[in-house]
């Protein structure tokens, strides 16, 4: 199987679970990177014109190469749109692509998204709840959590300013994944945490707040969350353009615009465990 990406190391970040459960099934992975060098996209190229079926690609770009190849079978996992999101011509122009695309199957992360493009354009799409969680070990500390990073904390400013008004208060909120920012956050009570390994972005306290403005399917960090039964703070909006309400879990408002996702149950959360969102996107393979 090739697994393409823009780069190969997104895959190692991101696809590592597809990748493991492949591995296991004595199935050869070959992972690429579409725009590590010229090597590796003539690689990609080859997988696409002569092994179609045996690719999975993800993220937007390589994406849209893919679907260049319509008369093509192969897997295309779409994170969103992002911003790009509210752009209705860019949208329509995504859906014919994948009315022509007839034998590829598409696994779309942002569930506003998967809405709109199964409603207007096509059947061969199902939904995945980004790329499954797993459980991460949180602290001891009165904190509230936020994970973001420089370039997306600029556009997630407001909905940061809003959540320290509407969401409880506790000792201070922690923001793991920015070193530096523009601004100082420490008027707002936040302290930046740096960059971490994976495993500890909930180290830093006992709570969650998941920032509007992501942009892109749904966030890793949030998933983990809800796998790892931390509690987790969040708009209604983004709770149903989630898609949280159809895996079963509730909303509680909290304060304005703000609640609390509920319940931790064990069944909820093994349905979004990376494992079986791997075996959901693999099951056809």
């Amino acid at each position: 199987m090739y697994i393409v990406n823009d780069s190969a190391t997104l895959n190692d970040r991101y696809r590592s679970n597809i990748i493991q459960n492949l591995k296991r099934s004595n199935v050869e992975v070959i992972s690429l990177g579409a725009f590590d060098g010229c090597w590796s996209f003539v690689m990609v190229l080859f997988a696409f014109i002569f092994k179609p079926k045996d690719v999975i690609t993800s993220n937007l770009k390589v994406n849209l190469i893919f679907l260049i190849f319509f008369w093509s079978s192969g897997l295309i996992i779409v994170n969103g749109l992002g911003r790009l999101s509210t752009n209705i011509s860019f949208r329509r122009i995504i859906g014919l692509f994948l009315n022509i695309n007839r034998r590829k199957k598409f696994f779309i992360q942002n569930y506003r998204d998967f809405r709109y493009f199964r409603r207007f354009f096509r059947s061969n799409i199902f939904w995945s709840p980004g790329s499954g969680g797993r459980r991460r070990e949180f602290g001891v500390q009165n904190f509230h959590v936020i994970v973001s990073r420089s370039s997306k904390l600029s556009l997630q400013m407001d909905s940061l300013r809003e959540a320290v008004e509407q969401v409880p208060r506790k000792n201070g909120i922690a923001l793991v994944g920015v070193d530096t920012f523009t601004e100082d956050l420490s008027d707002l009570g936040v302290s930046l945490c740096g960059h971490v390994a994976q495993e500890n972005i909930f180290s830093f306290g006992n709570s969650y707040i998941q920032l509007s403005g992501y942009g892109e399917g749904i966030p890793h960090a949030l998933i983990d969350a809800l796998v790892t039964d931390i509690e987790v703070h969040l708009t209604k909006k983004d709770f149903v353009q989630y898609g949280l309400n159809n895996l079963g879990f509730k909303f509680k408002l909290t304060g304005g615009k703000w609640g609390i996702c509920k319940p931790f149950d064990y069944k909820i959360a093994s349905k979004i465990c990376y494992k079986e969102i791997a075996n959901l996107i693999l099951s056809d393979v």
